[in-house]
């Protein structure tokens, strides 16, 4: 199963100009830092929100993403991709 390319690039142009709005906006700030003491913006979450929105109707396989909760490795385990 191949996903529509055009559309995966479109989805990844939606994100990038989702976290260029923020981070051009006079009053951009870290949100919080993560347990590993990296940070996690406003930007970071916006654009995750989009993508992880947008690839289950472009392809559908589950998405793992940095800034979600991970699924358990019981579910993990019965994906053949993701």
């Amino acid at each position: 199963m191949q996903p529509n390319y055009a559309d995966v690039i479109e989805l990844a142009k939606a994100a990038g100009d989702a976290i260029l709005a923020i981070y051009n906006r006079s009053d951009f700030t870290t949100v919080v830092e993560k347990d590993d003491q990296s940070p996690l913006t406003e930007a970071d979450l916006g654009a995750n929100q989009i993508l992880c929105k947008g690839l289950p109707g472009i392809i559908n396989v589950p998405v793992i993403s940095e800034e979600t909760a991970l699924p358990d490795q019981v579910t993990r385990s019965q994906w053949n991709r993701f």
